[in-house]
């Protein structure tokens, strides 16, 4: 869970969806998207797998849902069959 900070000072010179939220953690002032936003998900393990394209992980044991990167292990594969079997529709 992001823990946010603000000043009023900048809340009133650039309104709330300014460069005005600090996040614990984060060396620079945000806006509040970028601030609750989550740069270490499955995006940026997509980004970096694809950056490295001819590296083949070993554990390799299916295709991931789009957007996922190039391949997941056997218990992230186990794992998400159980999450998204037990997900309400």
């Amino acid at each position: 869970m992001p823990l946010l900070a603000t000043t009023l000072q900048l809340l009133a010179a650039h309104g709330p969806h300014g460069p005005v939220w600090w996040r614990y953690g984060h060396s620079t002032w945000q806006s509040l998207d970028d601030a609750l936003d989550n740069p270490d998900d499955f995006r940026a393990y997509s980004v970096r797998a694809e950056a490295m394209p001819g590296r083949v992980s070993s554990n390799c044991a299916t295709s991931p849902p789009k957007g996922w990167g190039k391949c997941i292990s056997a218990t992230e594969a186990a794992a998400l069959t159980a999450w998204t079997s037990n997900s309400p529709t």
